[in-house]
């Protein structure tokens, strides 16, 4: 013990607090080099459901009783403890035993290590070596948790030296000369630029001789196109080779792939159009860098590089990779981020996605098999858990030096993790991925991931070559069943003939169309509508150099105009066609080619052309109780009503209204004004369970665990003359909570009031 724990003190002594500059340079310099072979592997201990279902941590079942207690982990050493993870922290006591000592050297509470919340999520890096053997005993409930350990062989190696801290974050001087870390003088390079204006299919390209690093990339961007930097695609290659070791769109690369959105981490800082990556990125034989813009405006876009120079190979043939892969989620099938062979430690990962049924595919868990191991070693609970958040990103935007989220939108976001304190190492192989929904059963969502890692000369991995239609930003998947518009599902109309679906690079996850050209001249298909409303019309194509014109036509729109053509390919484009009432059942839609070459459509986006109820009562918060009975309980009650106020998208925050608002029940209310007796629906979304009475009649009941979306409910009431009272009852079990609502109104009339 004392010959070894001075080394482990070397190896993971605490560093400043993870914003310090110092800190953040000198492990990111740290990454560069080769994995130690004595750095043998990271563990993951969680809560994930051992029987294979989504338990993840409901019920707290899955852990090894300890006497009393539940052994969340026993590692072997030596090594060290330095993530924990939880979406609810408790007040049980945490236990500490190290190397099969009599009694724990610490007993925390678990509530204790974490010293803020991150979007539903808490995190912490503790950095707690131990020699033979760690085991973390809870004395009570500990739900939701995960438990990063480093392994090592009983000698680990002293960590490789250091450059001097820059005095800021954000400096972007050129680095200082430095002793390397087989002992010859580093020298610095200037700072090199390329400014330029990209056309429509324009690139750049810098390039470096020599040995050395990038360690600080800047990209100054500007452009018409909000989606620009999305359809811009950023390669480094180093040492003469003809493949790209860096990848990706540059937007993904930044982890900024929402439409708007910015970041404040550790290795990347991106805000009005300045963008900057701090990953080291070595090179033994010459850098080059090739910046081509696809979008539809030019790109305004000055490069440059800073880094140091040095005699030869100082990081002994290891390298930085960052490679984007875009996929939609097949159902029974992972999403694999990363597949590699060779040496090598995965430091990060940036996500950006979006559902087509809201923002469940965040079920899924992450997994690493590393060197033929199974995923039992390194298996999470849940999506937004790896990314050290929780309960579908409770509270949306959030920035921390090693994780956060970027974007969040309906069923869309965009996530970053990178892993600075606990990287993957893998000597042999590696594969890294992650579910959707519960079970992989979310088919239809798109990704598109970046994953950065570090390793040897000799490494290989699955990425192909991104095309151009790959670089297109999130879409808005159809808001109701996509396979209506497929072709097994198409109907025959009077006078047409239905044309066979077209695949364009499906087996790569690209969009399905229906094409009509001069050759096949029309195509008549059905669409069912669930509820009777006004709904605005938006119909998914795609536009390129080969596109011609189309006209579409459905219930209440005639012959609206589609236009395919573009410079460059674009796989779905937004049209919108108006608004029109829609009866519920099904409706022709007739798409008819009008000239030039073909026009592909995807489908059809129908968004109900009603407000959200925005002005509530509410009153509460009361228990729920281990059985629901605050759920259940009669709806007259004493506690007052208090006016609240929706959000700006239609959701009712009652997290920000009730204290307490953990398993707990709470009441809004609204009221209806009607000139005339009808029958409507209302349209609801809540977290978690519902409960809807209407002139105190109970009309709806769902009893769920769930993130709130719009539309997740359609319950049809029957209104009377004058005015209605809607309550609605919404119970929390944990996480976030809240409700939307709004009210179909194809009659037009209604009046919502508090």
């Amino acid at each position: 013990m004392p010959t070894l724990l001075p080394l482990l003190a070397v190896l993971l002594a605490p560093a400043p607090a993870p914003t310090a500059p110092g800190a953040v340079d000198a492990r990111l310099w740290e990454l560069a080099f080769p994995v130690p072979a004595a750095f043998r592997e990271t563990r993951l201990w969680s809560s994930f459901d051992r029987s294979g279902g989504n338990d993840d941590g409901f019920t707290g079942r899955f852990e090894a009783e300890a006497g009393g207690g539940r052994t969340l982990v026993d590692a072997r050493g030596p090594g060290a403890l330095v993530r924990v993870w939880s979406a609810n922290p408790t007040d049980a006591p945490i236990e500490l035993w190290h190397d099969d000592e009599p009694a724990p050297r610490r007993v925390v509470p678990f509530r204790e290590w974490f010293e803020e919340g991150t979007s539903g999520g808490h995190v912490a890096y503790p950095r707690v070596p131990f020699e033979r053997r760690l085991r973390v005993v809870a004395r009570g409930p500990v739900r939701f948790h995960q438990w990063n350990t480093l392994h090592f062989d009983p000698a680990p190696p002293a960590p490789s030296p250091a450059p001097p801290a820059a005095e800021t974050v954000d400096d972007l001087r050129p680095a200082k000369t430095w002793i390397g870390a087989n002992g010859t003088p580093i020298r610095t390079f200037a700072p090199i630029s390329f400014p330029l204006a990209l056309g429509p299919g324009q690139g750049l390209r810098a390039e470096l001789r020599g040995a050395g690093a990038v360690t600080r990339l800047i990209v100054d961007a500007r452009s018409d196109d909000p989606a620009a930097l999305r359809r811009a695609l950023l390669r480094i290659r180093v040492d003469g080779e003809e493949s790209p070791r860096v990848e990706a769109p540059l937007a993904d690369f930044f982890a900024i792939g929402g439409p708007g959105a910015t970041i404040d981490s550790a290795p990347f800082a991106a805000a009005d159009g300045r963008l900057v990556c701090r990953f080291v990125v070595p090179f033994g034989d010459g850098l080059r860098l090739d910046l081509v813009s696809h979008g539809r405006s030019p790109l305004h876009a000055d490069v440059r590089m800073e880094g140091v120079r040095t005699a030869g190979d100082d990081f002994d043939g290891s390298r930085f990779h960052a490679r984007f892969r875009h996929t939609l989620t097949e159902a029974g099938a992972y999403v694999d981020l990363l597949r590699a062979e060779g040496s090598g430690r995965v430091v990060g990962t940036t996500m950006t996605a979006r559902g087509p049924r809201g923002l469940t595919y965040l079920e899924g868990d992450e997994q690493a098999l590393v060197d033929g191991r199974g995923p039992e070693r390194y298996h999470g609970t849940g999506t937004e858990d790896f990314f050290n958040c929780g309960w579908y990103f409770a509270s949306g935007v959030v920035h921390r030096p090693f994780h956060g989220v970027t974007w969040k939108e309906g069923g869309g976001v965009s996530a970053y993790r990178f892993l600075i304190e606990d990287p993957i190492p893998f000597h042999r192989s590696i594969t890294f991925r992650i579910e959707h929904g519960g079970g992989n059963d979310e088919p239809g969502v798109e990704i598109g991931a970046v994953t950065y890692w570090y390793a040897d000369r000799g490494a290989t991995h699955d990425f192909e070559p991104l095309e151009p239609w790959m670089l297109a930003p999130p879409r808005r998947v159809v808001g109701y069943d996509r396979e209506a518009l497929h072709a097994r599902s198409m109907e025959r109309l009077s006078g047409f003939e239905v044309v066979p679906l077209e695949s364009l690079d499906d087996a790569r996850g690209g969009p399905r169309y229906v094409s009509v050209d001069a050759r096949s001249p029309a195509a008549a298909l059905r669409f069912a509508v669930d509820v009777a409303d006004r709904y605005r019309i938006v119909a998914l194509h795609a536009r390129g150099p080969d596109g011609g014109r189309a006209t579409l036509s459905t219930t209440g729109i005639d012959r609206r105009g589609i236009d395919g053509r573009a410079d460059a390919f674009e796989p779905i484009v937004e049209t919108s066609l108006g608004a029109a009432r829609f009866d519920r059942g099904t409706h022709p839609l007739v798409l008819a080619h009008g000239g030039g070459g073909p026009v592909r459509f995807e489908g059809l986006r129908l968004e109900p052309e009603l407000p959200f109820v925005r002005a509530y009562e509410v009153r509460g918060a009361w228990p729920l109780g281990e059985d629901g009975r605050g759920f259940d309980a009669p709806l007259a009650r004493e506690e007052p009503w208090r006016p609240v106020e929706a959000g700006g998208d239609g959701f009712l925050p009652l997290a920000a209204h009730v204290s307490p608002n953990q398993f707990v029940v709470a009441d809004a209310r609204f009221a209806i004004e009607a000139a005339s007796a009808r029958r409507v629906t209302l349209r609801l979304g809540s977290d978690d369970w519902l409960r809807v009475f209407v002139n105190g009649d109970e009309v709806h009941r769902n009893r769920v665990h769930r993130a709130p979306r719009p539309d997740q409910d359609l319950v049809e009431v029957a209104l009377r003359e004058g005015t209605n009272e809607v309550v609605l009852r919404v119970a929390n079990e944990d996480g976030g909570y809240g409700l939307f609502c709004r009210v179909s109104d194809p009659e037009g009339g209604l009046v919502i009031r508090r």
